[in-house]
């Protein structure tokens, strides 16, 4: 394959590319576009693969010189669903390949996506370890309570904000708000007020 340029019209410059590392999820969101029967699956993606996927989203940035950032997300369904040692082993390697774009001179971040519903607490600790990383950054989703995303009535919200507490102050923590007549119901002064002391 040639390297090529796309014309120089964008207003962004960058290359977004996620890896879905698996379907299974441990929430019910009405919006979700995966089939429910998907989300209870444990198909995995296997570590190999994985870091073939990281190589291969530098290759194809490598393609085109017009493009000069690259954002590279995972998630799952849920990421933290995955087993514990997938990410204790690849989670500091897609950051020191990360780390390596860098000082290439290639602009690169690295965003982990989490519902912070994680069934294993070790997460809590794999996550501190590396929230400060400078080219690391964790999304959270968070949606209105018609979503279902934490459970009727919103039951499990109060779960998510001990989780952000505990992660403590993190280079960047992304709140993702999936937009929605019940966001609008809870309006923005609701989301500043529980967020923004929360960090």
């Amino acid at each position: 394959m040639k390297p090529f340029a796309l014309p120089r019209t964008r207003s962004i410059e960058m290359m977004a590319t996620t890896i879905s590392t698996n379907l299974n999820c441990n929430l019910a969101c009405k919006h979700c576009y995966i089939q429910p029967d998907l989300l209870r699956k444990k198909d995995y993606i296997d570590e190999a693969t994985f870091r073939r996927c990281v190589e291969v989203i530098k290759e194809a940035f490598d393609l085109d010189p017009s493009v000069t950032y690259l954002h590279l997300d995972v998630l799952g369904g849920e990421a933290t669903l995955m087993p514990y040692e997938f990410w204790e082993r690849n989670l500091p390697w897609v950051l020191d390949q990360v780390d390596e774009f860098n000082r290439s001179g290639v602009e690169t971040e690295f965003t982990f996506c989490s519902n912070l519903m994680w069934r294993d607490e070790r997460y809590l600790g794999l996550l501190r370890e590396f929230k400060g990383h400078p080219h690391m950054e964790i999304a959270v989703p968070f949606e209105g309570p018609d979503s279902n995303r934490f459970g009727r009535n919103m039951a499990i919200l109060p779960k998510c904000f001990e989780r952000i507490e505990a992660l403590g102050e993190c280079n960047m923590l992304n709140l993702v708000l999936v937009m929605g007549q019940g966001i609008i119901d809870l309006g923005p002064e609701y989301i500043i007020e529980q967020f923004v002391k929360r960090g």
